[in-house]
C-alpha cells in the first residue's frame, strides 16, 4: 500500500472516530465503550486513471508519469501489453511460457465481474481460472510482440476496467473499493449496541450479519440517518445497525457487494447483578415446550473443571420421552464464531423431567445449545426431527 493510500485510510478513520465521539482507547486494537454504544466502519472508493497514447513508452497514472509498454493499434484494433495491468496496480499477471498463456488476477479491491482470466496467444476467447473456455466473450486474438503478450483493449471492461478514447489518447478508469474498521474488537458494558458505518454515496448500502453460533448467521436491518456528509472530496452516508448482544463474544460482519466484508467481535461481559437477571434464551418452539430449572441464569462464569448443572421439565405431552441434547461449542477467535464443538451431553427424559451436568475443563467462552428430543414430523422423512429449544452462555476461567 502506498503512502498516499495509507494517508487516505488514516484520514477517513480519524474523521469517522471524531464524528462518532463514542470511545476511549482501551488498549491495542480495542476500544472500550464510552457514553454511547458505537464503533465504526468506513467504506470508500479510490479512483484511478491511466492515460496512454499509441506508441508512447510513458503514460500518466493518476497524474504521474510512469514507464509502460507501448499501446499498439493493429488492423484498427487497440492492444495493450498485459503486464500494464500489473504496472497500474490493478492486478497481478502470471506468465505460463509452456502454454503461451497470461493469467490476469484483478485486485480483490477492484472487483471486476471476471476477476481471473487466462489469455492465450492466437485464441479468440479467454478462459476462466479452472480452464473453462469463455466462448461467449469473443475478442480479437491476443498475440506476442517483442516477448510481451498483448491483449485487446475491448476485453478490459470484463475485468472491471472501463476504457475510452478521447483526443487520440486511451484512458483506463477503475476504482478500489475499500473498507476498514475502527477496531476489530470492542468491549462494551451494556447489552444494547449500535454499529455506525459511513459509506461513500457511490457504493451500495452495506449489510450487517450477526453470528448465532455453530456456523449460523442472521441479517440485521440498518437505518440510514444522514446522507451527503462531505469529507474531503467525497460524500458519505451514515447508517446505524442496532442490536441486542448476548453475553460473551458477539461476532458481527459488515458486508458490501462491492467492498467485500470485515468481521469484528463485540464482547459483552455482564456484571454479576445483570448476569443473575438474564434468563436462559428460549426460541419460539422452546417457549411452548420446555421450562429450564437450572441454571437460573443464561450466563454463568465457572472455573476450569467446574460442572454446570442443567435441568428442566417438558411442558407438553409431545415429546413425552427421548433425550434432551446439550451441544457444547467453544468460541474460536480465528474463525470468529462458536465453531469448536467440544462435547455433546445427552439427558434422558423421565416423567417429563431431565437433568445432568456439563464438565467444562478448558478455559474460553462457550455456547450451549439445548436441543429437543426428536418429535417433529419432517416432510418426506420417516424419522422425526429435533428442534433447537434454546441456548445459554458460559465463560470458563483458565488456560485456553
Amino acid at each position: 500500500m502506498s503512502k498516499a493510500q495509507t494517508g487516505i485510510i488514516t484520514m477517513l478513520l480519524v474523521v469517522l472516530l471524531i464524528a462518532l465521539s463514542a470511545f476511549e482507547r482501551g488498549g491495542a486494537g480495542t476500544y472500550v465503550e464510552g457514553a454511547q454504544s458505537k464503533a465504526g466502519a468506513v467504506m470508500w472508493l479510490e479512483r484511478h486513471e491511466l492515460t496512454m497514447r499509441p506508441g508512447a513508452i510513458e503514460a500518466l497514472l493518476d497524474g504521474a508519469s510512469v514507464a509502460v509498454e507501448p499501446l499498439l493499434v493493429h488492423q484498427g484494433r487497440s492492444y495493450v501489453a498485459v503486464n500494464t495491468i500489473e504496472q497500474a496496480g490493478a492486478g497481478s499477471v502470471y506468465w505460463d511460457a509452456a502454454k503461451r498463456q497470461a493469467i490476469v488476477q484483478i485486485a480483490n479491491t477492484v472487483r471486476g465481474s471476471l476477476d481471473r482470466l487466462v489469455y492465450e496467444a492466437g485464441t479468440q476467447h479467454p478462459y476462466l481460472g479452472d480452464g473453462t473456455a469463455l466462448e461467449e466473450l469473443r475478442m480479437p486474438p491476443p498475440f506476442l510482440y517483442e516477448g510481451r503478450m498483448y491483449i485487446p483493449v475491448s476485453v478490459l471492461p470484463a475485468q472491471g476496467i472501463a476504457v475510452d478514447w478521447q483526443d487520440g489518447a486511451l484512458t483506463w478508469r477503475w476504482s478500489d473499493k475499500r473498507m476498514e474498521l475502527a477496531s476489530d474488537q470492542v468491549v462494551v458494558t451494556g447489552r444494547d449496541y449500535v454499529l455506525t458505518v459511513m459509506y461513500q454515496q457511490e457504493l451500495r448500502t452495506p449489510q450487517l450479519m450477526m453470528a448465532g453460533g455453530g456456523g449460523s448467521w442472521s441479517a440485521l436491518d440498518g437505518q440510514v440517518l444522514e446522507r451527503g456528509i462531505v469529507q474531503s472530496d467525497r460524500k458519505f452516508n451514515r447508517i446505524d445497525f442496532r442490536m441486542r448482544l448476548q453475553p460473551g463474544p458477539n461476532p458481527i460482519e459488515v458486508r458490501s457487494a462491492q467492498a467485500g466484508s470485515r468481521t469484528m467481535e463485540v464482547y459483552w461481559e455482564p456484571g454479576a447483578d445483570t448476569a443473575a437477571e438474564l434468563p436462559v434464551r428460549l426460541y419460539a418452539e422452546g417457549e411452548e415446550r420446555v421450562q429450564i430449572a437450572a441454571p437460573v441464569s443464561g450466563y454463568t462464569r465457572l472455573a476450569a473443571g467446574e460442572a454446570l448443572e442443567v435441568s428442566g421439565r417438558i411442558l407438553h405431552s409431545d415429546p413425552a420421552e427421548g433425550e434432551v441434547v446439550l451441544a457444547v461449542w467453544r468460541f474460536d477467535r480465528a474463525a470468529m464464531d462458536y465453531t469448536e464443538r467440544m462435547q455433546e451431553v445427552r439427558l434422558p427424559v423421565k416423567d417429563g423431567q431431565f437433568s445432568g451436568h456439563i464438565l467444562l475443563e478448558e478455559g474460553g467462552d462457550y455456547l450451549i445449545q439445548i436441543i429437543s428430543p426428536k418429535y417433529m414430523e419432517m416432510s418426506g422423512l420417516e424419522e422425526k426431527g429435533a428442534a433447537l429449544w434454546g441456548d445459554l452462555r458460559a465463560a470458563v476461567d483458565g488456560v485456553q
